[in-house]
């Protein structure tokens, strides 16, 4: 059986990256990555599976800094494959939208947090013969504090969206607001 590997996210190298100061907080490395894993499908030769892992790493600007305790959101992002693939057009939808505790640290060492892991089915061909289903398409991520739900980090693999933020930073706080099963907005 094969199995397909793949880490969609800024790359390691950029883990040294380090983020403003914003508040109470120092200047973090903030690393989201979304591991995925794709089977076939048992008895069939065109539709497979997906198993989405969302992971975060973070770590303080200096290790004698302390960290004060921060939320991270991660929303997965899916594409409906037959709407592309045989009907020509996008359509994004948010398969998963959670947020979790990321308690304050003493030092600034190095800390790795899960998200939960999620399973889509879709069809691999891409033609129009496509049957259907969804596949891990993006991520949107946020590290805010908790009180002021200021945003101390905002990370998506998705350029044109990276784009648009940055133009208008009122748009992270409505795309972080997107709850499971929303229609995600097409950026281009």
């Amino acid at each position: 059986m094969l199995l397909l590997v793949s880490f969609a996210a800024c790359a390691m190298g950029q883990m040294s990256v380090l983020t403003t100061p914003v508040g109470s907080f120092p200047a973090l490395s903030v690393q989201p990555t979304v591991g995925t894993q794709q089977r076939p499908l048992k008895g069939s030769d065109f539709r497979k599976t997906m198993t989405i892992s969302p992971r975060l790493t973070i770590e303080g600007g200096s290790r004698l800094v302390p960290i004060p305790a921060a939320e991270a959101i991660m929303i997965i992002v899916t594409m409906d494959t037959q709407a592309k693939y045989k009907n020509n057009t996008e359509v994004y939808h948010v398969l998963t939208a959670e947020t979790i505790p990321i308690p304050a640290a003493q030092m600034g060492e190095r800390r790795s947090f899960t998200f939960a892991e999620s399973t889509v089915t879709y069809d691999a061909y891409r033609d129009n013969s496509n049957v259907g289903g969804e596949t891990y398409k993006y991520y949107v991520f946020a590290l805010r504090d908790p009180a002021s739900k200021e945003i101390i980090d905002f990370k998506s693999n998705n350029p044109p969206l990276m784009t648009e933020v940055k133009a208008h930073p009122e748009k992270r706080a409505e795309l972080l607001g997107l709850a499971k099963g929303a229609k995600f907005p097409i950026f281009k």
